[in-house]
């Protein structure tokens, strides 16, 4: 096989029901120059290698941890064994769309050495017996208004925007935090903008799955994710600080799993704390009684807003 110019690391762990579908979305690639890294965490990935065999391709190559080491551990491998000068990432109950390798690929030919990593527009859709429902889609300017704009993008968007990395970034910032259940997209970002410039593929180019199978999104989750966004907020707060719309953005999160989680003292110091410094003071007003009266924001319940018209009426009509 030729030098791969992409690396494609895809994670799996007991789906062999979906994770076809995301190695078929790489093969169907119009950019065929690429090596399919698969990491099978299950501990047994006697069904991974049998649908492995049925594509019959030398660009895929399989790793297959003994125990299950968690997603952190699993893409260190796979960045680890790739050979390619690019690399980016795929989740197996996700998919890229045709052109995705195509355009990551002649973006990076064409933009500055600087630029150490990018993401793309995702399309988020719901599985049912049916077929899929769409969420929402999600599209990136190409250029920021603001830096502040552009690390709020860069922080929030997930490990399944089509991120791509330069190989070399990993030798300078580190890898995935193998002590990091989940969040630990969240926590590399942070790292990359600190160092990096970015830029976003300003067109939808990866389809994200939420289906009926576990995920590490499920809400039953939300008590650790609090725990660990939270250690990643307080490690990064001098970088945070000085961008005021950063710090609202992501302890409004963790104000939203305090009240998911029923953890509402903590929730109300932190939305205390956002309103003593004067953080967006009527948003904060309306979250925090939406939340102590019906566990969740003020965006949610307005789209419930037919639910209760008197609280939407005081909320939408006194708070203007």
């Amino acid at each position: 096989m030729n030098q791969p110019i992409i690396s494609i690391v895809l994670t799996t762990c007991n789906r062999p029901n979906l994770l076809p579908r995301a190695i078929e979305s790489v093969i169907n690639q119009t950019f065929t120059k690429y090596e399919l890294i698969i990491v099978d965490d299950s501990g047994s990935p006697g069904l991974t290698k049998q649908i492995i065999s049925r594509c019959n391709d030398e660009r895929i190559h399989l790793i297959s941890n003994s125990y299950n080491e968690g997603v952190s551990a699993s893409r260190n491998k796979g960045i680890k064994s790739s050979k390619a000068g690019l690399i980016t990432f795929l989740d197996d109950d996700d998919e890229f769309y045709p052109n995705f390798l195509e355009k990551v690929t002649d973006f990076f030919r064409d933009i500055s050495p600087e630029i150490g990593f990018i993401w793309a527009g995702v399309k988020k859709v719901t599985d049912t017996l049916t077929g899929e429902i769409l969420r929402f889609n999600r599209i990136f300017p190409a250029n920021f208004q603001t830096k502040e704009e552009a690390i709020i993008a860069a922080t929030t968007m997930g490990n399944s925007f089509g991120l791509t990395l330069r190989r070399e970034i990993f030798d300078i910032v580190g890898y995935y935090d193998e002590t990091l259940t989940m969040c630990e997209d969240t926590e590399l970002f942070f790292r990359l903008v600190k160092k990096f410039e970015f830029r976003a593929l300003p067109e939808i180019l990866v389809k994200i799955h939420r289906h009926e199978g576990e995920q590490l999104t499920d809400i039953d989750k939300d008590r650790l994710r609090l725990k660990l966004h939270l250690k990643i907020l307080i490690d990064n707060a001098d970088f945070i600080s000085p961008y005021r719309n950063l710090f609202y953005i992501h302890y409004w999160r963790i104000a939203e799993m305090c009240y998911s989680t029923n953890i509402k003292h903590l929730g109300r110091r932190i939305l205390l704390k956002m309103w003593k410094n004067n953080f967006h003071r009527k948003e904060i007003v309306k979250d925090f009684i939406c939340y102590e009266l019906y566990g969740y924001g003020f965006v949610k319940f307005e789209y419930l807003k037919n639910r209760n018209r008197f609280t939407y009426f005081l909320l939408t009509k006194l708070l203007k």
